[in-house]
């Protein structure tokens, strides 16, 4: 038996796939950009990946509501500017922010990218975890 099996198919419709509460972990790197906001790539795939024009960050956590289990986990990321947005669309769906880490492509520079775990049913506390460098500042991406 598969421990990772694909599915192509639409995250609003997780009931043909799968039984409710049934799943321990849903991973997802959502589109970063909110619908119509900064530039919007001309190429469809691209707009569908990078902006939220089919589905949104609540849509995403309302799905990941109906597949997980009591103490399931929902894993992100998203950039540092949507991170609100994605805490909020969580705990709208009964999903508790658990652990947050910033990663950044140097040791001096800015976060680009946020990695947030939740937790269905879990209880209010966010353990922050130290900042991830994925990089040694010339462009080189170091193994994580």
């Amino acid at each position: 038996e598969p421990m990772i099996e694909i599915l192509h198919g639409d995250l609003c419709q997780t009931e043909r796939f799968f039984p409710a509460h049934s799943v321990d972990v849903v991973t997802c790197n959502p589109p970063y950009k909110a619908y119509q906001a900064g530039i919007e790539s001309q190429l469809t795939a691209q707009k569908i990946a990078r902006h939220e024009v089919l589905c949104n960050i609540y849509d995403i956590c309302r799905s990941a509501k109906r597949l997980l289990r009591f103490g399931g986990r929902l894993c992100i990321c998203n950039r540092p500017e949507r991170l609100a947005d994605c805490m909020d669309a969580m705990r709208q769906n009964g999903i508790e922010p658990k652990r947050l880490q910033f990663v950044a492509k140097a040791p001096d520079a800015q976060p680009w990218l946020f990695l947030l775990e939740g937790r269905s049913g879990g209880n209010p506390f966010l353990n922050v975890l130290p900042q991830r460098i994925v990089g040694d500042g010339s462009g080189v991406t170091t193994r994580i």
